[in-house]
């Protein structure tokens, strides 16, 4: 019982810090353009759009977080249910792989998620009793290796 009390301990603080990471660059970016406005963009229409448009963006981006974030509470507190089915592992191999060349390059922060995909991957991963790692190499790229019991 101390261990699942200590592993639940574990998974609260990891949410917790991953939900702080992740909140900091969309409260910086819109406390960053909320001081133009007050300095500049009152009377420059120009800055005011530009202003206005990020900080619509910044706010899109924190509300795809806070969902984010809701999802791996929810899957923390047990609410979502998986349904086992067979399936050919290396058909869906090759369709992520197919998927990801179109995405890879032109996938960044400004164009993808909040950044909470590994954090979600990791905890569909244990949830099947799995594991998760990832390597990354500057300039190369990054490896997630995920490993999965045979059912």
């Amino acid at each position: 019982m101390i261990d699942r009390l200590q592993e639940s301990i574990e998974k609260q603080k990891q949410f917790v810090a991953d939900a702080s990471h992740e909140l900091r660059t969309p409260i910086s970016v819109i406390q960053g353009y909320i001081d133009l406005l007050n300095r500049w963009g009152k009377e420059d229409r120009e800055v005011l759009e530009e202003a206005i448009d990020a900080i619509k963006a910044e706010t899109t981006n924190m509300k795809k977080l806070l969902e984010e974030l809701l999802f791996l509470a929810r899957g923390d507190k047990g609410e979502y249910k998986f349904e086992i089915e067979n399936f050919e592992l290396s058909e869906l191999i090759a369709e992520v792989y197919e998927e990801m060349k179109l995405i890879d390059e032109s996938r960044n922060k400004e164009t993808g998620g909040a950044g909470l995909g590994l954090a979600i991957a990791k905890w569909i991963v244990d949830s099947h009793s799995g594991s998760i790692k990832a390597k990354s190499e500057l300039n190369k790229g990054t490896k997630i290796i995920i490993t999965l019991p045979i059912c």
